[in-house]
């Protein structure tokens, strides 16, 4: 490889050559030796999935860009728009990567491993440079993967294009989160600041353990009075369709709808947005900020409350339905909202299990009291069966 600087017309410009199968490639125009180094790498990648993976010349090209805006049309129509904001982010990050477009069928594993290695690599150096921000690397870029992934598994299923070349890029091992969940005198304390429909909007979460969306987005048509249920709406599940779940109301959560009811400012929605009037948007500032403001508010000198989320009152709720040992694993999955039974374990699992009565069985092994020093350590017989 060399990299050659040249003047034309009293412009100055850096050429790139290299040998790749006996053949002299050449490219000039570059403004920058950097870019042209970039060149380089990018295509002695993209020549060797080629040679790795011939085809037969074809005259129907499909172009990466096409592919992308394919599937993400689709995509449109299906899922929820952070959800196509976070596929179209992806995308344009591996066509930034690539520095150009070329067809899908030239892109191959080595281009998707060599991808995934600088991703891992970028969310990395970005994070040092922001000072050691504490960022999972590894999570980020499994995601853009599996968003990667689908894009082509969508192509698949309509024959367009053949091997998926991230379908050979193993995940990156991902810490697993111990959610938090808060105590209950901290959510009370939150709840005992919060204005009237903060406090109404956390409270169903509460009585019913929904996700904050299923929340915002109820309408009163979902709550029925005479049966005593509301029906949660939810679009986790594949192909981005809406799922309702269907829950009894306990009777404050009956209470506290048929007040909302009666004073209701909008005939379909039950939350709206107090400065505006519409219904409750993601990214409206009462809601977006709502609970990094109230657990400020709720903070003293005595007691500072440790900031939560939205989430963690369903962690909160969780916590509490497994611990009180009156409610069954399936009806917390149903509760939940969960398809699977294996997503409650996992999700139970992470989160923080009272095992204290259990660990109070190593008191009475060793006690640790001065006035117990001189007691003789009990034996426990542990049993082979």
């Amino acid at each position: 490889m060399s990299i050659e600087l040249y003047s034309k017309s009293g412009k100055r410009a850096y050429r790139a050559k290299f040998k790749f199968q006996g053949r002299q490639i050449t490219k000039r125009g570059f403004a920058t030796k950097e870019k042209a180094k970039e060149w380089v790498v990018g295509e002695k990648r993209r020549l060797k999935d080629l040679a790795a993976n011939p085809e037969k010349p074809r005259q129907d090209v499909l172009m990466f860009s096409l592919a992308s805006e394919m599937y993400l049309e689709d995509c449109a129509a299906r899922y929820q728009p952070n959800t196509v904001a976070e596929k179209f982010s992806h995308v344009k990050t591996f066509i930034r990567w690539m520095g150009h477009d070329i067809p899908i069928s030239e892109i191959g594993p080595i281009t998707a491993q060599d991808f995934a290695a600088a991703h891992l690599k970028s969310v990395q150096d970005q994070a040092n440079e922001e000072g050691g921000q504490q960022v999972d690397a590894n999570k980020n870029v499994n995601r853009i993967i599996r968003n990667l992934k689908a894009l082509w598994n969508w192509h698949n299923k309509r024959r367009h294009i053949g091997q998926n070349p991230f379908a050979s890029v193993e995940p990156y091992p991902e810490d697993t989160p111990l959610r938090y969940v808060p105590p209950t005198e901290d959510v009370a304390a939150v709840l005992a600041i919060a204005e009237q429909w903060q406090r109404d909007f956390l409270q169903i979460m509460v009585k019913t353990g929904a996700r904050p969306g299923e929340v915002r987005t109820l309408q009163w048509e979902d709550v029925n009075f005479s049966r005593g249920t509301i029906t949660l709406w939810t679009r986790k599940r594949r192909g981005g369709a809406r799922h309702p779940r269907l829950l009894n109301m306990t009777a404050q959560l009956t209470v506290l709808l048929e007040r909302r009811f009666h004073e209701r400012e909008s005939e379909t929605s039950v939350f709206i947005n107090p400065t505006t009037g519409k219904p409750l948007g993601r990214q409206d500032r009462p809601y977006k900020y709502m609970m990094e403001r109230l657990c400020e508010a709720a903070s003293t000198e005595d007691k500072m409350i440790k900031p939560f989320t939205f989430y963690a009152f369903r962690h909160f709720v969780a916590t509490r339905l497994r611990d009180s040992g009156k409610v069954s694993k399936f009806e917390i999955q149903h509760i939940l909202g969960h398809t699977r039974s294996d997503t409650t374990d996992t999700y139970l699992r992470s989160l923080v299990p009272d095992v204290k009565e259990a660990m109070s069985v190593m008191d009475d092994v060793i006690p640790s009291n001065k006035d117990d020093e001189t007691a003789a350590a009990k034996i426990i017989k542990f049993s082979r069966a």
